[in-house]
């Protein structure tokens, strides 16, 4: 019998209640009224609340029954209020790989070793089980190459050597998967807000888990490691819309779940999707656009095709906001032809599918 993986892409507010993800509680040092006046001594090294970086960085140089006051690194002293302090250690943060070593482990101590491991272009952080990825908001082809699948592959287990990395968490599952008592089915959750890379992410740990798989078993792994990857551009031009916040935004949760036989090669895949954002149909919140589908068609399909798909002007076309020339809705529109044509949807079948796209 096979076994799985599976990818649970989901936004936070889908989540049940009771479920936390790699969450981080307020500790006792982050002050929270007089209880802590205790705790705050003169030349302790603090983090101070700030309107527009967050946290920053100061030093205690005077404390009183309701403020404390805070040199900061400009050499400015002000007074802030308990609960907008929070103590800190001369640390590396840069270095930690894992949040749960820092030292008080605070809000503000977590949000400066993100930052520091953000401003060097290190996107990656372990918290305990769980990995926090920050969307670097452009393309690092470097981090996810096949020499880099190659190395997490070969390496696991080696943590010490292995920085943080999706790839690392994709493998914990599968050599769960395989090494485990029963081979038990594996989970993978990524979640988290809009625009931070959710989609990405996913994509990443497929593509890792059908290339590892998929080593030693032919022509036949080949073609079902490409009909996998192939459903993500299709399942983003019909699930995902520009948003005010996201231009790639998926508008729907989707459950992926791989199939492997017991030697660990790759067996097949389903996907099943939920929560699908309908309303964006018929309405558009301003400066955000309809399904990408709707733009690579009007965009990248031909004017007999078009005429064919509308059985009217383009102009009378109501549903479509910020409709104009977009050369990257047509590499889009290539890139989701191609991959539809590659799971077996024959031409004559997209035609129809388009046909009730853009005539309901």
């Amino acid at each position: 019998m096979e076994r799985g993986v599976s990818v649970l892409s989901t936004r936070n507010a889908d989540l049940p209640r009771k479920t936390q993800v790699g969450s981080i509680t307020k500790s006792s040092y982050n002050g929270n009224g007089k209880d802590d006046q205790s705790v705050f001594k003169q030349g302790m090294l603090v983090f101070v609340h700030h309107d527009v970086d967050i946290w920053t960085e100061g030093t205690v140089s005077g404390i009183d029954e309701e403020n404390i006051l805070v040199t900061l690194p400009s050499g400015k002293e002000q007074w802030v209020k308990h609960k907008d302090i929070a103590l800190r250690n001369e640390c590396d943060y840069a270095s930690t790989e894992d949040l749960t070593l820092l030292t008080p482990l605070t809000c503000a101590s977590v949000f400066q070793c993100l930052k520091k491991r953000y401003q060097q272009d290190v996107f990656y952080t372990r918290a305990g089980v769980t990995l926090v990825a920050i969307n670097p908001f452009k393309e690092v082809p470097s981090l996810y190459k096949k020499k880099v699948i190659d190395r997490y592959h070969q390496l696991h287990g080696q943590r010490k050597v292995l920085s943080p990395h999706v790839f690392a968490i994709a493998q914990e599952a599968y050599s769960h998967m395989r090494q485990q008592v029963g081979r038990m089915n594996q989970s993978v959750i990524v979640s988290g807000e809009s625009g931070s890379g959710k989609t990405v992410t996913a994509k990443h740990l497929m593509k890792y888990l059908t290339s590892i798989s998929n080593s030693n078993a032919g022509d036949t792994g080949t073609r079902i490691e490409s009909r996998i990857l192939d459903s993500n551009p299709i399942l983003e031009a019909f699930g995902n819309a520009s948003t005010s916040r996201n231009s790639n935004s998926s508008r729907f949760g989707k459950y992926i779940q791989l199939q492997f036989q017991r030697n660990g090669q790759i067996l097949g895949a389903s996907i099943q999707t939920y929560l699908l954002e309908k309303t964006r149909v018929v309405h558009q919140a301003e400066n955000e656009r309809n399904f990408h589908i709707f733009y690579q068609m009007l965009n990248g399909g031909n004017d007999v095709e078009k005429e064919e798909w509308l059985g009217r002007k383009d102009s009378l076309f109501k549903m479509i906001t910020n409709h104009g020339a977009c050369t990257e809705d047509q590499q889009s529109w290539r890139q989701t032809r191609e991959a539809m044509e590659d799971i077996g949807i024959t031409a004559q079948q997209q035609d129809s599918i388009f046909k009730v796209k853009l005539n309901g």
